[in-house]
C-alpha cells in the first residue's frame, strides 16, 4: 500500500496489526514496537506529526529500556523522532537526538559507514537551521571524508566500468522514485 501511495489504506493496515500486537504481546516486544513504529512513519507522511511523535517516543522510551545503548534499533528509534521533531520546528530536541546516535555511531560504525554517513547529514542540516555554521561544516567535512573513504574502497573491487554500471542503475532507481 505504501509503494502505490494509498497512505490511508496503510494507516488503517498499521492500526490493525497494532491494535493486535498490542493485545498479544507484552508491552517489552519488539514487534509491538516495531507496528508502532511503522503506524508513525505513515502518520508523519500524512502530516500527523504530533501522533507520530507520541508513538515514537513510546517507542524509543521501551528500547531505551530495553536494548544496550548501541544497539541498532535504538539509535533508528532515536534518528526517527529527531526526524519528526525537526518537522514539528523542536530544533535542540532532533539535535540532542541526533548527537545521541552520532557519538555511538561513531564508536560503533568505520567512518564510511553509511549509517554514519545519514546521521553526519541529519545532525548538519539541524545545524544550519539552527545557524550553527561551524558545526554544521566540521560535520559536512566528515561526511565527505567517508564518503571518499567508500569511493575509494569501491574503486578498489570493482572495475571503472562496473562503477559506471553502479551510478547508472543507482540513477535509474532514484530518477523512478
Amino acid at each position: 500500500m505504501l509503494v502505490q501511495g494509498d497512505l490511508q489504506g496503510a494507516r488503517a493496515l498499521f492500526e490493525k496489526v497494532l491494535e493486535i500486537r498490542q493485545r498479544t504481546l507484552s508491552e517489552d516486544h519488539r514487534d509491538l514496537q516495531t507496528a508502532r513504529g511503522n503506524l508513525a512513519l505513515v502518520l508523519g507522511d500524512i502530516g500527523e506529526l504530533k501522533s507520530a511523535r507520541v508513538l515514537q517516543e513510546q517507542v524509543l522510551e521501551v528500547f531505551s529500556k530495553t536494548l544496550p545503548d548501541d544497539h541498532a534499533f535504538l539509535q533508528l528509534a532515536r534518528q526517527g523522532l529527531a526526524g519528526t521533531l525537526k518537522r514539528l520546528g523542536d530544533l535542540r530536541g532532533a539535535r540532542k537526538l541526533l548527537e545521541s546516535v552520532l557519538e555511538v555511531r561513531s564508536r560503533t560504525r568505520p567512518d564510511e559507514h553509511y549509517d554514519l554517513q545519514v546521521t553526519r547529514g541529519n545532525l548538519a542540516s539541524v545545524c544550519i537551521q539552527m545557524n550553527d555554521i561551524g558545526r554544521a561544516a566540521k560535520l559536512c567535512r566528515d561526511l565527505c571524508r567517508g564518503v571518499k573513504v567508500r569511493l575509494e574502497k569501491l574503486e578498489k573491487l570493482h572495475s571503472p566500468r562496473e562503477l559506471e554500471e553502479l551510478a547508472f542503475g543507482a540513477e535509474l532507481a532514484t530518477s523512478k522514485a
